[in-house]
């Protein structure tokens, strides 16, 4: 695993009976706890919400980006090279 990576993000979803897309790009340093994304409304702009609302959906959670303290093994980190995927419904 690089000191830094990069990721891609899809959002779909509906607020309040709006639908809307988000894609983004997004780069972090997965041993150290940081990553940074910036997002685009694709489809549904301008959102009728303030962005906080979807902060969470996009970077809360990220394991790969997850800085463990030593004595807790990252089980993220050791499935590489083959890597591994999930999804959030």
């Amino acid at each position: 695993i690089a000191k830094q990576m990069t990721y891609k993000v899809y959002m779909s979803g509906t607020v309040n009976g709006h639908y809307f897309e988000v894609e983004g790009d997004g780069k972090g340093k997965p041993y150290e706890g940081e990553q940074t994304v910036k997002l685009t409304v694709t489809k549904g702009g301008p959102l009728p919400f303030a962005w906080d609302i979807l902060s969470p959906l996009s970077q809360y959670g990220s394991i790969p980006f997850t800085k463990y303290p030593e004595d807790i093994p990252d089980y993220v980190k050791q499935s590489f090279p083959e890597g591994y995927t999930w999804e959030r419904i």
